[in-house]
């Protein structure tokens, strides 16, 4: 930004890549509802114990993560057309930057969960860093 749009402030359209939901499946990776179901082989718990003879009489049991439906206990029977699955798409959001007057140059303006979107947890923040040039 020029010396002026600090001292003035200014608007300023910019459009950002980022990881988002899938707008077709909205982050399940299923085609639709039905197609989620209860991962027989754990009855939906995520994890499975397994008994492994030791000889004489004596075994280990031990319990682990569902090695079908990776410890979610449900399972996609048909998968999404429109990321195949994978719940996140690349995509694209406009962003109008509102600089304030008065903005000291090198400043950060920072837009909370803004950010790519993640299946666990809030979307990251978007940061820009307003240089003069």
């Amino acid at each position: 930004m020029e010396l002026k749009d600090f001292y003035l402030g200014k608007e300023l359209d910019v459009l950002v890549e980022k990881q988002v939901a899938c707008p077709h499946c909205k982050g399940t990776g299923a085609e639709n509802p039905y197609d989620i179901a209860t991962c027989h082989e754990c009855q939906g718990k995520g994890r499975v114990q397994k008994r492994v003879e030791l000889g004489g009489g004596y075994y280990n049991l031990y319990t682990q993560t569902c090695p079908r439906c990776q410890g979610k206990g449900k399972v996609i029977g048909r998968k999404c057309h429109l990321c195949q699955a994978q719940k996140i798409i690349p995509g694209v959001e406009e962003f109008t930057l509102k600089v304030a007057p008065g903005t000291a140059s090198n400043s950060d303006l920072r837009y909370t969960n803004m950010g790519d979107e993640r299946m666990q947890g809030a979307p990251s923040d978007i940061v820009f860093q307003l240089v003069e040039i």
